[in-house]
């Protein structure tokens, strides 16, 4: 049940992922400066997804939503 439950809103977090606007960056510092702009977005209770493979920029634009947080 708990399972079901769980795919359930994986598939649908997965489907307004799909809806959502896309931004394609090239580089290291693209990527760093949209997750710091991102930050001013959410607001406490928010959930990110991120998804994609290995050496996309998950990591960097992380980095870039934590400075936009002043996470130290």
């Amino acid at each position: 049940m708990v399972e079901f439950l769980l795919m359930k809103y994986f598939y649908l977090l997965l489907s307004l992922v799909n809806m959502k606007n896309k931004i394609l960056t090239t580089n290291y510092k693209e990527t760093y400066a949209i997750g710091r702009t991102f930050s001013n977005e959410l607001k406490s209770g928010d959930i990110v997804l991120l998804y994609g493979d290995l050496g996309t920029g998950k990591t960097t634009f992380v980095k870039g939503l934590l400075k936009g947080f002043q996470y130290k």
